[in-house]
C-alpha cells in the first residue's frame, strides 16, 4: 500500500479509498475482476486504520465517511479506525462555538463537520456515543443548536455589502444540510430539526434573492418551503 503510506492528509488517504471503492462498484457485471478489487480495497482499508490509528490525531468527517462507504462495500465490513480523539476534538469545537454564539456569528463548518461526524459515528458504532451520554446529549446539543438557528433568523439582521450577504447566504445553506444529516438520529427531536432546516434554507434563499434585486421582506411562512425545494448542492455534495 505505498500510495496510503506515502500520502500526506486524510483526504488523500480517504480518495485513494474512495477511487477503489468505486473501481469496485464499477464491476459489478465483471465478478472475477470485482473480486479482486474487493482484496484490495480490503488492503487499503486495513492501511488506512492502521496508518489513522497510529497518528492518533483528528480524521475529518468527510475522510471517515469516505472509510465507511468503503468499508459497506465488503463482507464482512472491516473495523472502523478508532474515533476517539477524532469525537472528542470536534465536539469541542461544536460547543465551543455555540457557547460563543452570543458575542459572535458561530461557525457553520463546525456545524457541518460535528453532524457528519455524528451521523458516521451512527451508522458505523453507537457505542461511541452511548459511552457519553447519547441520546440525551446529543438531543441537547441539537435543540441549542437550533434555538441559536432561529434566534439569527429571527434577529433579522442582514450584512452590509454583496460579499457578506453571499457569505451569509451559504453559511444558512451549510447549516440547514447539517440539520437535514441529523435527521433520524433522535427521532424525538426530528420535527425541530425539519423545522428549522426549512427555516435557514428559506433565509440563504432570501439572502440570494436580495443579491439578485428583489428588494421583498422576508417572510418567515415561505420558509417551509426550502425545505422541500430541490437543492441542488445538496444533492451532488457527495458525488
Amino acid at each position: 500500500m505505498a500510495l496510503i503510506s506515502v500520502a500526506d492528509s486524510d483526504f488523500q488517504e480517504a480518495e485513494i479509498v474512495r477511487t477503489v471503492r468505486t473501481a469496485v462498484e464499477a464491476a459489478n457485471d465483471i465478478p472475477e475482476v470485482q473480486a479482486k478489487l474487493a482484496v484490495l480495497l480490503q488492503e487499503c482499508c486495513d492501511a488506512t486504520r492502521e496508518k489513522w490509528d497510529t497518528a492518533n490525531g483528528e480524521i475529518h468527517a468527510r475522510a471517515v465517511e469516505e472509510f465507511f462507504n468503503a468499508s459497506m462495500r465488503l463482507f464482512p465490513p472491516p473495523q472502523m479506525p478508532s474515533l476517539n480523539t477524532t469525537f472528542d476534538k470536534v465536539n469541542r469545537a461544536f460547543t465551543t462555538a455555540m457557547e460563543n454564539a452570543a458575542t459572535r456569528t458561530f461557525d457553520a463548518d463546525d456545524v457541518s463537520e460535528w453532524a457528519r461526524l455524528i451521523d458516521v459515528i451512527a451508522k458505523s458504532d453507537r457505542r461511541l456515543l452511548y459511552q457519553r451520554g447519547f441520546p440525551d446529549s446529543i438531543e441537547a446539543q441539537i435543540r441549542k443548536l437550533c434555538e441559536l438557528i432561529k434566534g439569527e433568523i429571527e434577529a433579522d439582521y442582514v450584512p452590509d455589502g454583496d460579499d457578506y450577504i453571499a457569505s451569509e447566504a451559504e453559511r444558512f445553506r451549510t447549516l440547514s444540510r447539517s440539520l437535514e444529516e441529523l435527521v433520524g438520529l433522535v427521532p424525538g427531536v426530528d420535527a425541530l430539526l425539519e423545522e428549522v432546516s426549512g427555516e435557514a434554507y428559506g433565509w440563504s434563499d432570501w439572502l440570494n434573492e436580495k443579491l439578485r434585486g428583489d428588494d421583498e421582506p422576508y417572510d418567515s411562512e415561505m420558509s417551509s418551503i426550502g425545505n422541500q425545494a430541490l437543492d441542488i448542492d445538496r444533492l451532488f455534495s457527495d458525488l
